[in-house]
């Protein structure tokens, strides 16, 4: 698979694990800025193995339509 289509793959993931950690934070009141570089990419990798994990044993629709930033 070529690294151009894996990015494609991977974006929507990131973009929807961003979004989930940014509200968390938000619901912890605090600030995206309040943490580090270091420790945003912490939350957000680990928010993306969660998604991977839901989409892998969910239904194959699922995941085709988290790609098609449906989900």
């Amino acid at each position: 698979m070529s690294q151009r289509l894996l990015e494609r793959a991977r974006r929507p993931i990131r973009e929807k694990a961003i979004k989930r950690v940014k509200a968390t934070i938000a619901l912890q009141q605090r600030s995206w800025e309040d943490y580090t570089e270091d420790q945003r990419e912490d939350l957000v990798a680990e928010e993306e193995a969660k998604i991977r994990s839901r989409l892998r044993e969910g239904l194959p629709w699922g995941a085709l339509l988290l790609l098609l930033g449906l989900g």
